[in-house]
């Protein structure tokens, strides 16, 4: 059973509000397209990308190798002419990411499928891992059940500067994701172990695929890797490294005048990167005249480079991402390329039987499930049960796909995810079917 949660009508605060709940009243100057299929369908009729061999040879490797059973038949489509590419992303994290990173990748698959009924075309979902990314704060951490509540989750690695998909596990880490997998009661499923020497990255991503719904078809790219094939375009980027500032301070501009704050800043976020040999990365200096070693583009360069690469029409991106992707229509000017349309990622919250007969036991309505526990009412509440009902719904007092993983809403994929309509962006309530013994 699924809930939509009503939205209040009032000013829109953020941008992922304007495009959720008031899309017609967006500044066009920050969302030139509207997040739907017509918009979509604007940017498929302009001038896209044709990936290149090596684009689709590191698809193919990099899926064959996360024992994706989709990729060869998605990387064939990608060869099509009138191929479209529906992404998203996210930073590895501990067992695939928080629940919003499977969200994001199976609202791409869905988006990609309804485009393709809507359209007739191919067209091809790709969940971009951002394994380029360094903060290992972020990615070595995850919550795992304890006595009724949770304890935090971390990984014995040192913070040395160097990006994820260098992030080597070794027989420590292993021996403790074991630990947690045993814990979970998923140890008897092998595509969820670590192995010595596997990266941190390349373990996520294989959790997060494991967690999708049997036969949901998504293509996963590393952005280190495709930073090599993107290195033109970088070159490029480099060389026009002024008018790309003055394009960067453009879009915070518009923000700031539309009424909203600028999400990243655009003198690091237009910022080109060098790798040394360890990964560790610093700025690519304005006056460099070339540079042999590995580059990667800032926050704001990045959804340029899979625009360069992939013929990308629609992104579904969280609030963050929305937000910074208003400040990009005058960067993707500078390049000529079109911009894309942007659909905010499914926002969900799951509710397990168990929960659901404590709920029930507890006289908290259903509706209630994606509320504070402030707004629940205590008149005959249980504390022990209200507190295992938070701790489950609202963990630390954050929204339940900001801080559980996949395993807290069950053990097998969410099959659920499979009709959810992609295109109401309104949050929502999943209730799980199933025992209501079973967390």
């Amino acid at each position: 059973m699924e809930l939509r949660v009503e939205h209040t009508p009032g000013a829109a605060t953020s941008i992922d509000a304007v495009l959720r709940h008031q899309p017609r009243s967006r500044h066009t100057e920050l969302l030139p397209r509207p997040p739907d299929l017509a918009g979509i369908m604007e940017v498929a009729a302009e001038q896209l990308a044709r990936p290149e061999p090596a684009v689709l040879e590191h698809l193919r490797v990099f899926n064959t190798a996360l024992g994706n059973l989709h990729a060869a038949g998605l990387v064939e489509m990608l060869q099509r002419p009138d191929v479209l590419v529906v992404t998203a992303g996210q930073q590895p994290a501990l067992f695939g990411g928080p629940l919003l990173a499977l969200h994001k990748c199976a609202g791409a698959a869905l988006l990609a499928q309804r485009l393709r009924e809507h359209s007739g075309r191919p067209v091809v979902p790709v969940f971009w891992v951002h394994d380029v990314d360094h903060d290992l704060g972020e990615a070595n951490r995850g919550l795992v059940p304890a006595g009724g509540d949770f304890e935090k989750a971390r990984l014995p690695l040192h913070h040395d500067g160097a990006p994820l998909a260098a992030r080597l596990l070794d027989a420590a880490c292993v021996q403790r994701i074991a630990g947690w997998l045993a814990r979970l009661g998923v140890a008897d499923q092998p595509a969820l172990h670590a192995h010595a020497g596997e990266s941190l990255a390349h373990w996520s991503t294989r959790a997060l695929y494991h967690a999708l719904p049997h036969g949901m078809p998504v293509l996963f790219a590393s952005a280190t890797e495709l930073s090599l094939s993107a290195r033109p375009f970088l070159a490029e980027a480099h060389a026009l490294h002024a008018e790309v500032a003055v394009a960067a301070h453009e879009g915070v501009r518009r923000v700031t005048s539309a009424g909203f704050t600028p999400q990243v800043d655009p003198r690091g976020g237009a910022q080109i990167w060098m790798l040394d040999q360890q990964g560790v990365r610093r700025a690519l200096p304005a006056n460099a005249a070339e540079h042999t070693g590995a580059l990667s583009p800032g926050v704001l360069l990045r959804p340029l480079v899979q625009q360069w690469l992939l013929p990308v029409v629609a992104h579904v991106n969280g609030p963050a991402e929305n937000a910074y992707f208003a400040q990009l229509p005058a960067l993707f000017q500078v390049f000529g390329l079109p911009v894309p349309a942007l659909i905010p990622r499914p926002s969900i919250t799951w509710v397990t039987p168990r929960m659901q007969a404590l709920m029930k036991a507890q006289g908290i309505a259903l509706a209630l499930a994606a509320s504070a526990p402030g707004d629940w009412p205590r008149l005959t509440a249980d504390g022990a049960r209200v507190h295992e009902l938070a701790t489950w719904l609202r963990p630390r007092g954050r929204p339940q796909e900001r801080a559980h993983c996949w395993w807290a809403i069950g053990k097998e994929p969410a099959q659920e995810l499979e009709s959810y309509d992609v295109l109401d962006s309104r949050p929502a309530v999943i209730f799980r079917p199933g025992s209501a013994s079973t967390p």
